[in-house]
């Protein structure tokens, strides 16, 4: 399974762009959480999502969240999609178990 994290950048967003963002993405299965190897949960930065799927590619992920964003806003949105197979962080605030 692949596993993507996404990094979106809303031009001149109006105050309330990032919230309908949030929920329009964790809508289309998009995650604002990391899980650590020590089974914890952790909040991504702001508008940053983690995407996992057995079939889409970096290319696939970017189409779809395009989608998701000009539902919102037809500015020019900066969209960044990593595939990766490991990471590290510090910082991340601590999420309570859902």
């Amino acid at each position: 399974m692949a596993t993507f994290i996404v990094r979106i950048e809303l031009p001149n967003a109006l105050p309330n762009d990032y919230e309908i963002l949030n929920h329009k993405m964790e809508q289309s299965g998009f995650s604002r959480r990391i899980y650590g190897n020590d089974g914890k949960s952790y909040a991504l930065p702001t508008a940053e999502y983690m995407w996992s799927s057995r079939f889409q590619t970096t290319r696939a992920v970017r189409s779809q969240v395009a989608l998701i964003i000009n539902s919102i806003q037809k500015r020019n949105s900066a969209i960044l999609v990593m595939k990766f197979s490991s990471s590290a962080w510090t910082g991340l605030k601590q999420l309570e178990p859902s």
